[in-house]
């Protein structure tokens, strides 16, 4: 699981996405090099984030009811 802390302005779609502090967690270790590419990859546009579903806030409780039925494919966001 990949999870980068920016800034995404999900209104407009991904595009406009700006990785001001990206970091790395999940189960997964690898080496910090490869985390730098895969951000450099993602700013050039060579590979795009899969966005399965936009929710507002107040459907939180959709949206947390589609990721536990496990049926999307791609990332569930909720905005403001």
């Amino acid at each position: 699981m990949l999870w980068c802390d920016c800034g995404v302005d999900c209104r407009s779609g991904y595009e406009n996405a700006v990785f001001a502090r990206p970091r790395l967690t999940g189960s997964t270790v690898i080496p910090q090099h490869i985390f730098k590419d895969l951000v450099g990859y993602v700013e050039r546009g060579a590979v795009r984030p899969l966005l399965a579903a936009t929710y507002p806030l107040v459907d939180l409780r959709r949206a947390q009811q589609a990721f536990i039925e496990k049926r999307h494919v791609g990332n569930i966001v909720v905005t403001p």
